[in-house]
Parts: structure tokens; C-alpha cells; sequence
């Protein structure tokens, strides 16, 4: 799969700023904090975002977002796309009620590391339009994610996996940690992912179907800060 590189240098876009107004780290001018302490972490998806969505926001859509933790990005996308049917999914139920007060937006339950669970939300709710992984950002449940979403996703849509990681030794270490019941490297898979590139490992594991719609972007903006992640990169893949 190719790889593209974006310097936005000091750009702000109206979903930056709509990114800044509810606290997501989408956004590179995001001031709140970082949920486990510490300034927040700011990614450039939100100026990424504005360029391929600002044509189609008013439309009517159906996206589905994986993994949204305080759910800070789905008001962000709730108010950017007013027209659209938003469905937010994650591991932990604690904004469900809060959530389903906006009026495009349902919250459902998902386990990225189950395959079951993923298929149950695309058939539940799918298709969709523009589906947004920013789950558990590890490697083996992006491929899980990709294998069992891609299809789901119509003509003209688009599939996200946020949070590619550009530090192989960030990369391992987070992949190879086996903590609570997150999934983590086997012995075949961390002994591969030593010998190749990160991006290589994600074109090993793919299918040719799959590598022919997809496309790397890594992402730059001044403001931007990841400290200990380095993953302003994304995998898109369009229809």
C-alpha cells in the first residue's frame, strides 16, 4: 500500500475547531487534558477529516465510530454531520445515556477482539458510509477491524484505522504487552513484526483485496503532540 504524507502546517479547519469545542484528540488545537494525566494528546485527523467529509457533511450518512472512550469525538461528529445517522460502539458502556440524548447519534456495544461482536454491529446497522476505528490500536485488532468492516462500507465510503504507529520500538512494546484482556503478539507474530517494517507487517497480513483500497497518510501540524504513541499516521481505504 502506498504511503502519503500531509504537512498542514498551522492549518485550522472548521472540524478543528470543532474538535477543540469538545475536548477530542482528533483535533491538533484540543486543550483537555489527557485522561490519564498531563497535557492532551492532539492528532491532525480533524484537518485529514475536513478535506474528504466537507462535501459531503450535509448529506445523509450512516458512520459508525469504534471506540470512543469520553465520546468527546462523537459530538464533535454530531454536530459536523447534523444530517447524519452516527452509531458510537465501545468495550466500556459509560456514556451510553448521555450519548443517546443527541438526536443522529445510538450507542451499541462492541469487542474489537471479538470477531462475533464486530460482525453483530455491521449487520445491525450497516451499511455505512464512513466507518472510524479508534479503538484499542493494537495491530491485531486493526486487522480484525479491516477483515470484518471493509464489506460493509458503500460505494464511495470510507474506512479509517486511526493511530498507526510510526516507532517500531513503540510499536512492539505495545504490542507485545499483555495487559488485562487486551490482545498482544504471539511468538509467530512478534518474532515477524521484528524483521519487517510496521507498514510491511500491515501489508503481510492483509489481503491483496483489502491492499488495493488502501492508502497510508501520515499526518503533520505544528500544534500536533503524541508523546510516547508517535501515531499520527492513518490507514484509509476507500470504495
Amino acid at each position: 500500500m502506498e504511503t502519503k504524507t500531509i504537512n498542514y502546517e498551522n492549518k485550522k479547519t472548521e472540524l478543528c475547531r470543532l474538535g477543540e469545542k469538545y475536548g477530542t484528540d482528533k483535533s491538533p488545537f484540543n486543550t483537555r487534558p489527557f485522561i490519564h494525566g498531563g497535557p492532551g494528546h492532539r492528532h491532525p485527523y480533524t484537518c485529514f477529516y475536513n478535506d474528504i467529509f466537507s462535501n459531503i457533511k450535509l448529506n445523509k450518512l450512516k458512520i459508525l465510530e469504534i471506540g470512543i472512550l469520553q465520546g468527546k469525538s462523537i459530538y464533535m461528529l454530531s454536530e459536523y454531520f447534523p444530517n447524519s445517522n452516527i452509531i458510537a460502539t465501545d468495550h466500556v458502556d459509560g456514556m451510553k445515556d448521555e450519548l443517546n440524548k443527541l438526536p443522529n447519534v445510538t450507542f451499541d456495544h462492541i469487542d474489537v477482539s471479538n470477531i462475533n461482536s464486530i460482525k453483530n454491529i455491521c449487520s445491525n446497522y450497516g451499511p455505512f458510509d464512513i466507518i472510524i476505528d479508534d479503538s484499542s490500536h493494537k495491530f491485531n485488532d486493526q486487522i480484525r477491524v479491516i477483515e470484518n468492516t471493509l464489506k460493509y462500507v458503500n460505494k464511495g465510503g470510507f474506512l479509517i484505522i486511526e493511530d498507526i504507529m510510526e516507532d517500531k520500538n513503540i510499536f512492539l512494546k505495545y504490542n507485545n504487552e499483555k495487559y488485562k484482556k487486551m490482545t498482544y503478539f504471539n511468538s509467530e507474530d512478534a518474532t515477524l513484526a521484528n524483521n519487517v517494517s510496521i507498514e510491511e507487517l500491515y501489508n503481510l497480513k492483509l489481503k491483496e483485496e483489502y491492499k488495493k483500497c488502501g492508502t497510508f497518510y501520515t499526518l503533520r501540524h505544528n500544534n500536533s503532540y503524541t508523546p510516547g504513541w508517535n501515531n499520527n499516521k492513518v490507514l484509509l481505504f476507500s470504495k
